[in-house]
């Protein structure tokens, strides 16, 4: 699978092929003198993903080499162990950057929303460290991480809660309270981050819907540059 995406006046392209009995593959139809973001995936494998560079002078040859799915399943449930409904993302080794837009095949996104029941399974995973969370519509949150190796499969049977969260004061450095600023919560890639709060009158900030994991603390007013971090918890 080749595709191409364009910003401004967004254009996509997309070829989409099936191997052979030997393997090989044929895309044409591609634009010359352009690097294409190149996909592949099979039944039982990890999805795959490359770039490759089309020129008039040269047919380009790909070898790919797909590693055994790492496999991932469960079932969402609340405090109570109900099975719930819920959004299931799984962060893996190739996933864009935060605040990137996933641009990978759908069939390649590690991100589902579970029926009733709860249950959810990724079949194509590619095996290394992957950052799994799960959340439902009421902010409710669940997260962990996984070191995965080709072949594994893996059990997750998160349990949404709603209790986590950071709280604290914005004081200046008479103790006095700062009304009225903005506090702001970041995570590392894949572990969900809660929304921002602002300080109350006495300077106290909830940022509810976190998860156990590392989290830097900023906070700024308005008309003022991003301070430097406050806590790393």
């Amino acid at each position: 699978n080749a595709e191409s995406s364009r910003f401004g006046r967004t254009s996509v392209v997309m070829r989409t092929v099936l191997t052979d009995a030997a393997g090989e593959f044929r895309l044409q139809g591609l634009q010359m003198a352009t690097s294409w973001p190149l996909h592949a995936g099979a039944a039982g494998h990890s999805s795959w993903q490359g770039t490759v560079r089309v020129d008039a002078a040269q047919v380009p040859f790909v070898e790919i080499h797909l590693d055994r799915a790492v496999q991932l399943s469960g079932v969402v449930r609340n405090e109570h162990g109900e099975a719930v409904r819920g959004i299931v993302h799984a962060t893996d080794a190739f996933a864009p950057g935060k605040g990137i837009g996933d641009q990978r095949p759908s069939w390649s996104r590690p991100f589902l929303v579970t029926g009733k029941d709860g249950a959810f399974a990724f079949r194509n995973l590619p095996p290394g460290d992957l950052v799994v969370s799960a959340k439902d519509n009421d902010g409710h949150v669940a997260g962990r991480t996984f070191t995965a190796q080709a072949g594994d499969e893996l059990r997750w049977d998160p349990v949404l809660r709603g209790d986590l969260a950071i709280r604290g004061a914005v004081l200046d450095a008479n103790g006095q309270p700062l009304t009225g600023w903005r506090v702001v919560a970041s995570a590392p890639e894949g572990v969900l981050t809660p929304s921002s709060a602002e300080t109350a009158a006495d300077g106290s900030f909830t940022l509810s819907g976190c998860v156990a994991g590392p989290y830097t603390v900023r906070c700024y007013v308005d008309g003022n540059d991003w301070n430097l971090s406050l806590i790393h918890i």
